[in-house]
């Protein structure tokens, strides 16, 4: 019999059933609307909306909220899981916050083999004040046996793993709130900016990226962006690979395929014009490794900045791409798949 103490990774979604029964005498004197910051786990530095409605609350991811399937030991295949659709959600008592967390699952043979769900819900509770939360909760704990590497008769205890703790910190915010909180940067937002941008500038993209239901990103983008990948094989890129050591030196012409990987952050408190939403793009000549195109050489970076609304997240893509000068390269026709 196997056992795993931590089976699920600590990705704060926190869902806030709550469970506490409010003291009539106790006031809550802490209004917790505002903008936060996330410290510890693997939601480290994301920002969260939190609305109050009397001892109710909850806290919505302003960007970065999904959860992606894990594969192995890591998350190499973010293409496919599930969007957070809020982060925490409790009821307050004096000071005290009780509710539920939203956590991803990190460990594949638990998703594959014992048919555990991706999202789940432990317990939690925090303490409060008027600009700091801290949450501890614990994760769930799961026993298997194990026959041929497969992994079966799944024992979940809930809430029987080890402790996590999260804080939340108040922001100082340049923005109104209502406007902070009634837009989000999601997958799904920065597809849609990244398809218009191409097609404004007659960029062909694969089909299986243009169609797919998820965002093609890559595992290296940081928690604090969404990251993805635009793999350009009709842009070529000539290069000289001789190698400089060679004497005489004998130029060696080679031609790889365009590929772009980018990330879209977000600052969402700052100043109108400030740039509160920001597209890197790393120019890429590419290689491919069997299906797929792995980084040969990094040529450039570059940047592009919006305000924090749809139409920025829009400006600051189209910016980028701009700035990429993707009309210099070489265009022919891609390989066959």
């Amino acid at each position: 019999m196997k056992r795993l103490s931590f089976l699920f990774a600590p990705l704060l979604l926190f869902t806030f059933a709550s469970s506490s029964v409010r003291n009539p005498s106790q006031q809550n004197t802490i209004d917790l609307t505002g903008v936060w910051q996330v410290s510890g786990g693997y939601d480290d530095g994301k920002e969260v909306c939190v609305k109050s409605n009397g001892s109710s609350f909850q806290a919505n991811f302003i960007y970065a909220g999904f959860c992606p399937r894990p594969t192995g030991n890591a998350y190499d295949s973010p293409n496919t899981g599930q969007e957070r659709p809020y982060m925490i959600k409790g009821t307050l008592n004096g000071t005290t916050a009780t509710g539920n967390i939203t956590a991803c699952t990190k460990v594949l043979k638990l998703v594959d083999d014992c048919k555990l769900s991706l999202v789940y819900t432990p317990n939690f509770e925090a303490t409060t004040s008027q600009d700091k939360i801290t949450i501890k909760y614990r994760v769930d704990h799961v026993d298997y046996d194990e026959h041929n590497l497969v992994w079966s008769n799944c024992r979940v205890t809930p809430n029987g793993g080890d402790e996590q703790v999260v804080t939340l910190t108040r922001e100082r915010c340049f923005q109104p709130f209502e406007d902070v909180c009634s837009f989000r940067v999601t997958r799904l937002g920065i597809k849609q900016a990244v398809i218009k941008a191409c097609k404004e500038r007659n960029i062909t993209l694969p089909s299986w990226w243009e169609l797919g239901d998820e965002l093609g990103t890559g595992p290296s983008a940081s928690q604090s962006e969404q990251g993805f990948v635009l793999p350009l094989e009709q842009y070529t890129i000539t290069i000289d690979t001789s190698r400089p050591s060679q004497s005489p030196a004998v130029p060696h012409m080679e031609q790889f395929p365009l590929m772009l990987t980018g990330g879209v952050s977000v600052a969402p408190c700052m100043s109108p014009g400030g740039g509160a939403i920001i597209t890197r793009l790393f120019i890429v000549a590419a290689r491919r490794v069997g299906e797929r195109l792995g980084i040969y050489e990094k040529l450039g970076t570059v940047l592009g900045r919006g305000d924090f609304n749809q139409k920025g997240l829009e400006q600051s893509i189209a910016q980028a791409f701009d700035a990429a000068k993707i009309a210099q390269y070489k265009k022919s026709t891609p390989p066959p798949r």
